[in-house]
């Protein structure tokens, strides 16, 4: 939903899609909300004034925990007087909602208000802990009234319709975070966690949201999952972190860089409680990680009779606590204040999130222990919703008049015609083109060809592997190149190397550079650079994506020759690995693979020449926000979608506008009337990666940018084309199950590839729809939201779901469809990849893996402003019209 203050219309809705090959009924995993109040909520601000023995200290705002503890106190005690036996709602900051008018006089109230911990505590000098001052005043009544109005399409979006419904997402949530660890919408319980390694804890729990759609409101619920740090004793998680059953080898002495590195990064901010000090837990915020003992870290301190004496960490906790160390070598934390503690008188409470990138092997659980079929999926949802959000004993809800349909919302979904794709003809030395269909989002190109075959002039190849297994590699990948040789010829490509090359191999991730500076030199290259690549070959222990990283680093910004990498396990896997392969060598080298036939896309430009642009921004992983936000844009340089043109740009961390797009933009569009002779006058912008609080300044800020493009390159001519801009949307939580099992695809129970879905889950007026355009291998496929902010073309919502779901079958890498519209797609593939251009190797170490360092702020400009650009390389201006991040 927009933001209360900024009221934001999409796009109207030209009418639902008709276009269709099968009608199936799917469920949505959401519950319809059949009822609630009609008579207003009024919204109360709770301030607190804390108790301070200085009356003239600033006021200090309080955590967000212990404003929940007095709401929670307010109720326990004082519902029938205070809140006059009612059930109003917390946001946990200082909005209370309530369904009726408190019983205050002239609508406000103050009063003093202790937390029972605090009745039987005393202060430093023996006085009685005082209680907090509340003061609770009424802001706003909201007319609930006006959101059945506008999802029955009587209002349009509104202040008042947007306050109103966060007011009842509010009531919604507000007892399921009582009772469970809350995260935004997701609720969590430890019940079922399941061991992540390194210390942590998946746990599991539910995800709830209420969306407006046409005639009603329906609550989306969901499975939700989440990492956790496993409660309990900090020495014992690090040794898991380590990798040791045993927290009995930790010594300051035999740990190494990364090992260091790695307890640093899980302990870094960490919460942590101490309870040297018996009947007193006190909770400290992790400052670093200290590579000394506690016998090395000395500090003076006064002794009972007041003298200055100089002692140790593990002396001072012996006489001051009778604490014995059982694990004296191992490390120290500093926390924040100034405290040190050793790590094993550190305990790290339940509930705590961790919030940093899971390494590849969590990553790898994550999925496996989440990945269920739809049925099984949504079978889950009701059994865990019943138990965790329990809508039927909810007060709260029964307060407010809010009534919930505990059978999922059923609608009417489609499955679109699947497009036809031409490959040549692999059977006949000609260049006819065959028609393909796919089946289950799925295909086969045996006896086809690509349709624009790439040629190798220059060939060579890196092998990145230990050598004890020099031999081996050698001739793994010695067959692999004879596999590929002649699979080329098959598929419609040429290799004019007259030899198998000659290998080159290291075993130091730190000589990468310097082994590709040398393949580069054997290869002499001349002229042919845009026929050239390297094949890398990595070994099982430099797979990481440090090692890779470093590598695109070297021949994207360094070489300007695209590399290809494959795993070394991988090579022996037979001819459909190698035709995969070549897919992707092939467009890097300018060749195009598969086209489609008759394509909505052709027919638009037909009508007027039209341009498809996919944008996307990769914002810096957690604890590194000083990282640059990189935003990248591929343009479409012909109807068919088989060439393209890209631009990459660096920017503020986390800011959601592309700021430089303008320019971005005249440089596409030149690029297209350069190969086309004109410029287009349709312009179809698909945006990743936009939330839905975001549209009106994405909308505001980046539509703005395409038209003052526009204006800049021929602002005499007046070319104004039309701009329709799409967001895409993965980042949510509606899943699709088809109800009939024929209707299931076979394998995977998922609802069929091409799936669209406009009715009942979607916006009550305007112009979105979900596509789950992909074929499903396990799991649950995740639809893409799609949202039309701008439709200046005015196209129907056939045209609109036909060409998206099309797009999707054009991306290189492989003979099925995929989730996103490719151009999107490409753009998102491209800003991640830009992310290894850092003009520095990074951290890497003589091993094959990266420890993720601390963040760098941006070096300032001669003028004084930041330079978000300035430690990245840029690619060759050739390379931007490839796709040599594929």
């Amino acid at each position: 939903m927009a933001s209360a203050t900024q009221p934001f219309e999409l796009a109207p809705r030209p009418g639902f899609g008709q276009d269709r090959k099968i009608d199936v009924t799917v469920q949505a995993n959401a519950y319809p909300v059949t009822k609630f109040t009609q008579y207003g909520i009024y919204h109360y601000d709770m301030q607190v004034a804390v108790p301070s023995r200085n009356p003239n200290a600033p006021p200090r705002e309080l955590p967000i925990e212990i404003t929940q503890e007095l709401f929670c106190t307010l109720e326990k005690e004082h519902r029938k007087d205070i809140l006059g036996g009612f059930y109003p709602v917390f946001d946990g900051r200082k909005n209370i909602f309530s369904a009726n008018r408190l019983p205050f006089k002239e609508d406000s109230k103050e009063f003093e208000l202790s937390l029972p911990r605090d009745r039987t505590r005393k202060t430093r000098d023996g006085k009685p802990i005082p209680p907090f001052l509340v003061t609770i005043n009424l802001v706003a009544k909201y007319d609930t009234a006006e959101v059945q109005r506008y999802v029955d399409g009587k209002v349009a979006w509104s202040p008042d319709v947007a306050s109103a419904l966060m007011a009842l997402d509010v009531v919604f949530n507000y007892l399921p975070s009582k009772e469970h660890v809350g995260i935004r919408n997701s609720f969590f319980t430890s019940t079922s966690a399941q061991d992540l390694s390194g210390g942590l804890d998946l746990w599991f729990g539910m995800y709830q949201s209420l969306r407006p759609t046409q005639k009603r409101l329906i609550l989306n619920v969901d499975l939700s999952t989440c990492a956790f740090y496993r409660a309990g004793n900090l020495l014992r998680n690090v040794a898991d972190v380590l990798g040791m059953r045993s927290a009995d080898n930790i010594s300051v002495h035999s740990l190494t860089r990364r090992d260091f590195a790695s307890i640093s990064q899980y302990v870094k901010s960490l919460v942590i409680t101490v309870t040297h000090q018996q009947g007193r837990v006190r909770k400290y915020k992790i400052k670093k990680l200290l590579q000394q003992t506690p016998g090395d870290i000395r500090f003076n301190r006064l002794d009972p009779s007041g003298k200055e004496v100089e002692t140790s960490v593990r002396d001072y906790f012996k006489d001051c606590y009778n604490v014995r160390l059982k694990h004296p070598d191992a490390p120290c934390v500093e926390v924040q204040g100034g405290p040190i503690f050793p790590l094993e008188l550190c305990t790290i409470p339940e509930g705590t999130r961790y919030q940093r990138k899971l390494n590849e092997n969590q990553t790898a659980q994550m999925i496996k222990k989440t990945c269920v079929r739809p049925p099984e999926r949504f079978d889950r949802i009701v059994r865990e919703s019943q138990k965790l959000l329990d809508f039927r004993h909810n007060p709260y809800l029964r307060d407010f008049g809010i009534a919930v349909d505990p059978a999922f919302v059923t609608t009417r979904a489609r499955q679109l015609k699947l497009p036809t794709l031409l490959y040549p003809d692999g059977r006949s030395s000609g260049n006819r083109q065959v028609p393909v269909q796919p089946l289950d989002g799925a295909w086969n190109m045996r006896d086809r060809k690509v349709n624009r075959g790439a040629t190798i002039a220059n060939l060579g190849v890196l092998i990145v592997d230990s050598g004890r297994n020099a031999q081996y590699s050698l001739r793994q990948t010695g067959d692999f190149l004879d596999s590929m040789r002649r699979m080329m010829g098959t598929m419609g490509m040429r290799i004019t190397v007259s030899q198998r090359p000659n290998p080159i191999g290291t075993d130091n991730v730190l000589s990468i550079e310097e082994r590709l500076r040398a393949i580069q030199k054997q290869m002499n290259i001349g002229p042919n650079q845009s026929s050239s690549i390297i094949m890398v070959v990595l070994g099982r222990d430099y797979t990481s994506s440090a090692v890779y990283g470093e590598i695109k680093r070297v021949s994207d910004t360094v070489l300007s020759i695209p590399t290809q990498c494959m795993r070394l396990e991988n090579l022996k896997k037979g001819p459909q690995y190698v035709a995969n392969v070549l897919l992707k060598v092939n467009v890097k080298l300018g060749g195009a693979n598969g086209l489609l036939r008759n394509s909505t896309l052709e027919t638009l430009d037909r009508r007027a020449p039209a341009m498809v642009v996919g944008a996307d921004i990769s914002h810096p992983g957690p604890g590194s926000d000083q990282q640059p936000s990189i935003a990248a844009v591929v343009g479409a340089l012909d109807a068919k979608l088989s060439r393209y043109t890209s631009c990459v740009t660096y920017q503020a961390p986390r800011t959601e506008i592309i700021s430089e797009l303008e320019s971005t933009m005249v440089k596409l569009l030149q690029s297209y009337s350069t190969v086309n002779g004109k410029y287009p006058q349709q312009i179809i912008f698909y945006r990743d990666g936009v939330s839905e609080s975001q549209f009106s300044q994405v909308c505001t800020g980046e539509v703005d940018a395409i038209r003052r493009a526009c204006k800049r390159i021929s602002d005499k001519t007046g070319y104004k084309p039309r701009i329709t801009f799409v967001t895409c949307q993965k980042r949510h939580h509606i899943r699709f199950n088809a109800v009939e099992a024929r209707m299931r695809d076979r394998k995977s129970q998922n609802a069929p590839p091409g799936t669209v879905v406009d009715k009942d889950v979607t916006h009550p007026s305007g112009f979105d729809f979900f596509l789950q355009s992909q074929g499903g291998l396990q799991g649950t496929c995740r639809p893409v939201h799609y949202t039309v902010l701008v439709d200046e073309n005015k196209f129907s919502a056939d045209q609109m779901q036909n060409l998206t779901n099309e797009m999707c079958y054009l991306f290189p890498r492989c003979t099925r469809s995929v989730s996103l519209c490719t151009p999107a797609y490409f753009a998102h593939v491209l800003a991640a990849r830009a992310r290894c251009h850092r003009n520095d190797k990074g951290l890497l170490d003589d091993g094959a893996s990266v420890t993720s360092g601390g963040t760098v702020a941006a070096p300032t400009g001669e003028a004084g402003g930041i330079r978000y650009d300035a430690d990245f390389r840029k690619v060759d201006s050739n390379f931007e019209n490839t796709l040599y991040y594929m």
